[in-house]
């Protein structure tokens, strides 16, 4: 390849990081434009608490109010809740079946069993009305019955705003649907939070109910972690318009301390894009529960007013998108990318590489014209892969016999990590739209590019440590393609004679990459210890920004280290060194792939892993270094 083509392929790269310099700016504006975080209550749970002080629960709501709470969401009546608080009354009656309503629940009743059972007939008095299925009461026990008057008056005397929490098992028509919102605007209510396991439409009626939705202004709380069916369709269907909601289920409460609940909150709404924190007070038994729970809204309230948060009313983003254009120029320049690493190797000649360049423009350009979100999902797994492998395998091995330096392994883990970003950076660049802010999409590709890195480190360098690889390679000289080179090193290895400890080896290594992969991500197989979640709470609190564990104890130190025996010459057992080194780069591209995470947090986690990594790097080979004279005047004097 020549310099002239090397030229025009950093050039592409450059452009391409350019273009998702802009497009990551836009994310960044939407981001910091929107810091406005609601904290709901639970209704029912919070007149649990005013009973137990014996305070009307409007009074109880009100002192809620006054530590930092904005809303209070509201479970939406079943039929079964009528009936066992004796508001209706079920009468069946030769053949059909009679339902007696209350005076005071009778007007909105009506209109559910009208809206979602349209088959009734009103009865003369009105009071009521006639189903000719016997079976009728049975089928509609889930069906939602519109909103306690009293429950909701108990708010706006305290003066929180409303979440309603519809229930959507039964509302499987458009009627039903309709008669179920109407339901939430009588209560004043512009933000629903589903009860249940699903949410409005299902299936073929979610564009619909979407539609609906944003008609009458209703906002949709998209609870994360907490999958209902239909959830992640609606959210596409209002196109990423959504307020992300974080709840503790009530059945994990007794799991978490209060103090690790609240952490929850706050790394949700600082991490995750989360604008509605939905908060079920703590029994912890005290004597004045209430006023616990008084303490830890206005604890919660606090931290986010401490992390320049203000607490109010959530607002849904404003739209991002990453333009077409600048999506065609980064997929060039990840495409660039792809052909420098190939010419790590193959030593392409200028007129296919030349060939190359021109492929590379046609994908890119037809990738986002006829498969956008395809295009996307591949620029970004083709950027998070190519430049961490670019950036290590560029990494030759030296002459045997020179001076261990920490400080040029220092530079060049530098130069490494910068373009390990790089890569970083174009994966984010490519996906920074608002559906994956809100997690609503997801980068598929996570675990490839976790997983490919490591494996092309393994192969290379494994080769590149066989005595056939220095053979071929000072046969052919070094300006002829590496790969005869790397095949005969990787056949030497693989013909080679296994023993037991390369098993065990390899074991512990398969384990270690296993565990790697079930820990990534925000819900794991495999949760972390409780010394773990510990020191992550002392890195929270001191350094704003937690950097990421396996950068700071082990990936970056090991790289640093392998770095300075690789330009020293020493290549005993530097594979596994590279290979374990790659991890850190592998997270730190990885980390930029959380598009849900504000970006700027993410630069300055990216940055405390950097540095804390450099630190443990340099004590341990202080360590070492202390250690090796150690033993050298020991074995002196012996």
């Amino acid at each position: 390849m020549s310099n002239m083509t090397r030229n025009v392929l950093f050039l592409l790269i450059v452009l391409a990081l350019g273009a998702a310099g802009v497009t990551l700016l836009q994310r960044v504006h939407a981001e910091s434009r929107n810091r406005q975080v609601g904290i709901a209550l639970d209704y029912n749970r919070v007149q649990e608490l005013a009973m137990m002080r014996g305070v009307p629960t409007a009074e109880a709501l009100r002192r809620l109010k006054e530590a930092g709470a904005t809303h209070v969401a509201i479970r939406e009546d079943s039929l079964t809740d009528l009936i066992e608080a004796k508001k209706v009354g079920v009468v069946p009656q030769k053949g059909r079946v009679l339902m007696l309503l209350s005076p005071d629940v009778r007007d909105r009743v009506m209109a559910q069993l009208k809206a979602r059972m349209p088959g009734g007939k009103p009865l003369p008095t009105g009071d009521g009305m006639s189903y000719e299925n016997e079976q009728a009461a049975d089928s509609m026990k889930l069906i939602g019955m519109g909103y306690s008057e009293e429950s909701v008056r108990d708010v706006r005397v305290a003066g929180l705003k409303v979440i309603a929490r519809p229930v959507a098992e039964m509302a499987l028509t458009k009627e039903a649907i309709s008669g179920s919102l109407d339901a939430v605007q009588a209560i004043g209510a512009d933000l629903v939070v589903f009860a249940g396991i699903q949410v409005y439409g299902m299936y073929d009626l979610i564009k619909w109910s979407a539609e609906e939705l944003e008609r009458r202004q209703v906002r949709f709380g998209y609870v994360e972690m907490a999958k209902q069916f239909g959830d992640d369709r609606l959210s596409a269907a209002l196109k990423g318009h959504v307020i992300r909601t974080h709840a503790i289920a009530q059945a994990e409460m007794p799991k978490l301390s209060p103090q690790r609940a609240l952490d929850r909150y706050r790394q949700a709404v600082r991490e995750r894009n989360v604008r509605l924190c939905y908060f079920r007070p703590y029994d912890q038994g005290a004597d004045d529960p209430l006023q616990v729970a008084c303490d830890d809204v206005k604890s919660m309230a606090g931290d986010l007013r401490d992390a320049s948060y203000s607490v109010g009313d959530p607002h849904v983003y404003q739209d991002v998108s990453v333009p077409t254009a600048l999506l065609a120029v980064m997929l060039i320049g990840t495409g660039a990318a792809t052909i420098l690493l190939f010419q790590l190797f193959f030593a392409i000649p200028a007129g296919l590489a030349w060939g190359l360049i021109a492929l590379d423009v046609f994908l890119s350009l037809s990738g986002v014209f006829v498969a956008r979100g395809m295009a996307q999902s591949l620029g970004a797994l083709g950027a998070a892969i190519v430049f961490p492998t670019w950036a290590i395998c560029r990494m030759q091995w030296r002459e045997p016999g020179g001076r261990l330096s920490l400080g040029r392994a220092l530079g060049a883990f530098v130069v490494m990590s910068l373009v390990s970003l790089a890569g970083g950076l174009l994966a984010a660049g490519c996906l920074s739209d608002l559906a994956h802010m809100m997690q609503i999409a997801a980068f598929r590709g996570v675990k490839f590019a976790q997983v490919i890195p490591l494996g092309v480190v393994l192969v290379v360098f494994v080769a590149r440590s066989m005595r056939s690889y220095d053979e071929i390679r000072t046969e052919m000289g070094s300006n002829l393609p590496e790969a005869p080179a790397l095949w005969a090193g990787i056949v030497e290895a693989a013909t080679g004679v296994v023993r037991y400890w390369h098993v065990a080896i390899m074991v512990v290594a398969l384990a270690a990459a296993a565990l790697m992969l079930m820990r990534s991500g925000n819900v794991t197989p495999v949760p972390p210890s409780g010394l773990e979640m510990k020191v992550r709470a002392v890195l929270d609190h001191t350094l704003g920004v937690r950097p990421r564990s396996k950068e700071i104890l082990f990936g970056h130190p090991a790289m640093i280290v392998a770095l300075a025996f690789l330009l020293a010459g020493r290549r005993k057992w530097l594979w596994a060194a590279m290979v374990a080194g790659t991890v850190g780069q592998v997270s730190l591209v990885n980390s930029c792939g959380h598009i849900h995470t504000p970006l700027l947090l993410q630069l300055v986690r990216i940055g405390n892993g950097l540095w804390l990594g450099i630190v443990v790097a340099v004590v341990l080979w202080v360590i070492g270094g202390i250690g090796v004279r150690w033993w050298s005047g020991r074995t002196a004097r012996t």
